[in-house]
């Protein structure tokens, strides 16, 4: 059985320092369509004990799942380098995003809950950039 539609947590967004965080946790709390589900700093351990974290899941059961990756403030790409506020990243959002998705995927196909199609997005002020995946 599936848990109610809807924000997870349900009242407040998951402790975070990411402002920009927040303000998705917010939109998403008022414009969510009708049975879809999000879930804010979705943890996962993987059998090994390590432990991912993806900053938004958003699923839609007919539809399949999306992780979005929310970078805030200044966010740049040089070289195939990414930068957030002038610091250099240790991994480029887009392959943060893939890596929670691999750990995710591979949880809901151990419960044979595989969804049917699935998708990367990283969110910045400046856009959105897609990576669509086939399922």
């Amino acid at each position: 059985m599936l848990p109610a539609p809807g924000v997870y947590p349900r009242e407040n967004p998951r402790p975070t320092g990411s402002r920009a965080e927040v303000r998705v946790y917010e939109a998403l709390r008022a414009k969510l369509p009708s049975g879809w589900y999000a879930w804010h700093s979705l943890r996962v351990q993987t059998s090994r004990g390590w432990c991912g974290e993806g900053d938004f899941i958003i699923a839609e059961p007919r539809r399949g799942l999306l992780v979005l990756e929310v970078k805030g403030g200044a966010v740049e790409q040089h070289d195939g380098r990414w930068w957030q506020n002038g610091r250099l990243m240790d991994r480029s959002p887009r392959d943060q995003a893939f890596r929670f998705r691999t750990l995710l995927l591979d949880r809901l196909a151990a419960g044979n809950c595989e969804p049917p199609a699935h998708g990367v997005d990283l969110l910045s002020r400046r856009g959105v950039q897609r990576a669509a995946v086939a399922g």
